[in-house]
């Protein structure tokens, strides 16, 4: 981590990962060969008012009534998803950053194998594998990057917001 700088906007901070940059490493064995870059999209969402606890942190949000606000789900496959929270924040009419793009970590609701499609588990904005009855249309916010063997674990979540019918 030695290596890479930190850009601070606002509460939050974001590495930037200068792994493209073969001068960047300071690992001799790796000094000149190009590694992939990661891209990431974040985005700062204000915690409706509605929302009384605030939001935790790794959890997915959803769009609240008023634009540029974002709450938790109301329920499983919830519609309007936004992103995964980077960063705890209980007070309501704050900013919250909010990851759309890229890859973050989400605690998981169930047992999950890596690869899986995701979606919303639960009102805590929680995920969990994707399920449904045949034709019905399930609202996703990813792919399994990692496993999760228990609920609570916390995954990686290769971000990829789409609906799909089962």
């Amino acid at each position: 981590m030695a290596n890479q700088p930190r850009t601070t906007t606002g509460a939050s901070t974001i590495r930037i990962n200068l792994r493209g940059n073969p001068f960047a490493d300071s690992n001799p064995k790796r000094r000149g060969k190009y590694l992939m870059a990661y891209y990431l999209f974040d985005k700062a969402y204000r915690i409706a008012e509605a929302q009384t606890n605030g939001v935790p942190a790794n959890r997915v949000v959803v769009q609240s009534t008023l634009e540029g606000d974002c709450q938790l789900p109301a329920d499983a496959n919830a519609a309007g998803l936004l992103g995964i929270t980077m960063h705890s924040q209980l007070t309501p009419g704050r900013r919250v950053t909010v990851r759309k793009g890229g890859t973050a970590e989400c605690v998981s609701a169930a047992t999950i194998a890596p690869g899986t499609p995701l979606m919303v588990a639960d009102a805590g904005g929680r995920v969990k594998p994707v399920e449904g009855a045949a034709g019905a249309h399930v609202n996703c916010i990813g792919f399994a990057e990692s496993g999760a063997s228990a609920m609570g674990d916390v995954v990686e979540v290769f971000l990829c917001i789409h609906q799909r019918i089962m």
